[in-house]
């Protein structure tokens, strides 16, 4: 059915399997209210992960807007679905509202060592 024993290739998804097990936990928490309406102009968005309207930060190694609470960056599928960041020009707007509202993120990433 969703796989082929023996020589073949690498397991192939098909409609049948669900998503792969690594990206499960990549899901959001929860979805904002029908009426939600992100504040972009001052880098107000709605986080899926945390499940809070949050204010980003800025991330100057990265050049991108993170969460600070959940590390998670504004181009994520989902904080970019949700708020409607989908074009280029509205994500420019909403990454240049990030580093006038000064808010800088300075935690290390997953990959850095931290003291």
């Amino acid at each position: 059915m969703g796989r082929r024993h023996g020589k073949a290739g690498p397991r192939q998804l098909t409609v049948f399997d669900g998503p792969p097990a690594a990206d499960a936990g990549r899901r959001p928490a929860s979805y904002p209210r029908a009426d939600f309406r992100p504040d972009l102009p001052h880098g107000l968005a709605w986080c899926p992960y945390c499940a809070t309207t949050t204010l980003f930060a800025w991330d100057p190694r990265l050049k991108e807007p993170r969460c600070p609470r959940c590390s998670i960056s504004a181009t994520d599928y989902y904080v970019m679905h949700i708020n409607r960041l989908s074009t280029d020009l509205a994500f420019a707007s909403f990454a240049a509202a990030v580093r006038r509202a000064g808010l800088v993120f300075d935690r290390p990433l997953f990959f850095e060592k931290g003291d």
